[in-house]
């Protein structure tokens, strides 16, 4: 047992002092990981990058961003230059980097074609490499691009008006012909052809659609609650020691999809994941760091690499740190990082993705944006 805590205190030591890890020991020796500082490459042209809204990876391993130029232009990561006469421009929205680290494609931002999002926040690669950009604002939907910044199809319905502000917006968690989504986190089934947004800014569910179509194929709210039963009042922020909540609590942040077929959705203030088949039933829930408050505990998660996918790593903002969590039980058995403006460390961690070697790629947003690399140390 001594033994198998100084291995765990070894990887703590290693990623910097943290939050202490709220299970007695881990069942199983979690996986370690050490910052890479050589990723990014210095980005070409003087860029710098903006709050970093979705990080994914493609079939390559090529690293995707898409980034908002909203946040403060005025605070750079230590990676990054400081301002001077001839520096610094605001990098495109979407910025793809190869393994090595290199910006290999970059295109986007505001005006780059009409129906761009008002507020980037989300990006997919699809399996023939299509790039689908979200946003976050009243009206944003997704747009489909080739990889080098083609726009496809403006997938969504535009019905809301592009001045209304969420929180002054009416929910309408029955409403599936036209979306009037926010927050729109989505995870594609490539072989069902269907999109899944997390609508969960605005309202409170889930949907799903077919993606050649548009056509509505279902939808549900926490717990598997069909549309018809959620109510449509907004709910006010969590209190200290409330337990979970019937329905979800905005932001539903991330969906994602596990090889094995399942949806995780990750309710960030309600600091918590809900697990559910494509079809909407409820599986399972996992409550992380109950007693979070402000921007909640779950913001984002990617699965480990190996068949099983036995670690989910969460993002959890508030707590500034990344939770390393066994999937079968929800156990936290680790973490990575801590709250600091050194490299390894995170001031806003946002979102997060893995590739194929197991290496994680956190993005994080104001008032110090970035995107930073981590390897798997076993």
């Amino acid at each position: 047992m001594l033994h198998r805590l100084s291995i765990l205190v070894a990887g703590s030591l290693l990623m910097g002092l943290a939050p202490p890890i709220d299970t007695a020991l881990a069942r199983t020796v979690a996986p370690t990981f050490r910052y890479d500082p050589s990723f990014p490459k210095p980005l070409p042209h003087n860029w710098i990058i903006g709050d970093v809204k979705g990080v994914t990876v493609d079939a390559d391993d090529n690293v995707w961003i898409v980034q908002s130029a909203t946040g403060d232009a005025g605070v750079y990561a230590a990676e990054q230059k400081p301002p001077t006469a001839d520096c610094c421009v605001r990098a495109p929205a979407v910025l793809a980097f190869n393994p090595r680290g290199e910006v290999i494609e970059a295109w986007g931002g505001q005006g780059y074609v009409p129906g761009w999002p008002h507020l980037e926040h989300t990006i997919v690669v699809d399996a023939e490499g299509h790039v689908w950009i979200g946003g976050n604002a009243a009206g944003d939907t997704l747009l489909e691009f080739t990889r080098d910044g083609k726009l496809l199809r403006d997938w969504g319905h535009r019905a809301s008006p592009s001045s209304a502000k969420l929180r002054d917006m009416q929910q309408n968690n029955q409403q599936t012909d036209v979306l009037a989504l926010g927050s729109v986190s989505a995870v594609i089934d490539d072989k069902a052809h269907e999109v899944f947004f997390a609508d969960g800014s605005l309202n409170k569910r889930i949907v799903v659609y077919d993606i050649d179509t548009g056509a509505f194929k279902r939808g549900w709210g926490a717990y598997g609650k069909p549309l018809s039963e959620i109510d449509n009042v907004r709910q006010a922020p969590r209190k200290p020691g409330e337990g979970p909540r019937a329905d979800f609590t905005p932001a539903i942040h991330c969906i994602t999809k596990s090889r094995d077929g399942l949806i995780y959705v990750c309710d960030r203030n309600g600091n918590r994941i809900q697990v559910f088949t494509k079809s909407g039933k409820y599986i399972r829930e996992y409550v992380i760091k109950p007693e979070t408050l402000g921007f909640g505990s779950v913001s984002s998660l990617a699965f480990s690499n190996d068949r099983e996918q036995t670690w989910m790593y969460v993002v959890d903002m508030e707590d500034a740190t990344v939770w390393i969590v066994e999937r079968k039980n929800g156990a936290i058995v680790g973490h990575i990082g801590r709250k600091g403006v050194e490299g390894g460390n995170f001031m806003e961690a946002h979102v997060i993705a893995s590739d194929s070697k197991g290496a994680l790629y956190i993005g994080e947003g104001t008032p110090y944006p970035r995107l930073q690399k981590f390897v798997p140390v076993r």
